[in-house]
């Protein structure tokens, strides 16, 4: 949630920073977009073993498949949404509107991300069995 929180709130103030364009203040917008791309990747496989946490005892390859698909449902879409919404030529402002519809699907994500509720099935699962080999 955190994660998607940074990446909701780094969404608006880059649109924010490429709508006003502050002195200066472009090429360090473009250069933190960059660097804090690197923790949101290596983000990655810590979603998935969370998702292989909460959706236990379902095979691993079925909930990395989903978030894949799910994943896709957002992103091709969005392939072919956003080059109309900038046009041939590019509209004043028309990338600013694509950007401002990607911190829009951000903030949604982040919304939906807050809803269901947290059971760590597999943990359980594994404490149980530590237990019962203890003889508890």
């Amino acid at each position: 949630t955190a994660m998607l929180i940074a990446c909701t709130a780094l969404y608006t103030l880059f649109a924010v920073v490429l709508t006003f364009q502050p002195d200066g203040m472009v090429p360090i917008a473009f250069a933190v977009y960059v660097v804090l791309g690197v923790p949101q990747a290596c983000a990655i496989p810590v979603m998935f073993e969370y998702a292989v946490e909460l959706t236990y005892p379902v095979d691993e390859s079925l909930s990395g498949m989903a978030i894949i698909w799910l994943a896709n449902v957002v992103s091709v879409p969005m392939l072919f949404g956003v080059p109309e919404i900038v046009g041939d030529p590019a509209r004043e402002n028309s990338a600013l509107i694509a950007l401002y519809l990607v911190g829009l699907i951000s903030f949604v994500a982040t919304v939906l991300v807050a809803v269901p509720e947290e059971h760590l099935k597999r943990l359980a699962y594994e404490k149980a069995c530590e237990a019962l080999a203890r003889g508890e």
